[in-house]
């Protein structure tokens, strides 16, 4: 029997852009928190708390890119990670480090 990954259970919130985004981001919880899990989540050893993460629109209602916070389970620290998206969700980058939370105008 194989040991569980110690982020295949890690919460996942996901945090509205704005009240105007608030129905698409309903929407596609689901399938975000999916993109999260296998494409950042389960591909690391560190053990993360909880992901709190942002989907932020194009000015035609259209998915750009995810902005995830990745909180750490053993220190006070988190890592952040943008990944980029087509129209229909399907992954063109994943990127992560400081300059990400740099350019992400919400927080």
């Amino acid at each position: 029997m194989r040991a569980p990954h110690p982020n295949e259970r890690t919460p996942i919130l996901i945090q509205p852009a704005s009240w105007k985004t608030r129905a698409f981001d309903a929407r596609e919880e689901e399938r975000v928190r999916q993109l999260i899990r296998d494409e950042v989540l389960v591909k690391r050893h560190e053990a993360y708390y909880q992901a709190r993460a942002t989907i932020k629109y194009n000015a035609d209602g259209t998915p750009d890119r995810i902005i995830a916070y990745l909180l750490r389970a053993n220190s006070y620290t988190a890592d952040v990670v943008e990944i980029k998206l087509d129209r229909n969700y399907g992954i063109l980058s994943v990127r992560e480090g400081p300059d990400v939370a740099g350019e992400d105008e919400d927080q």
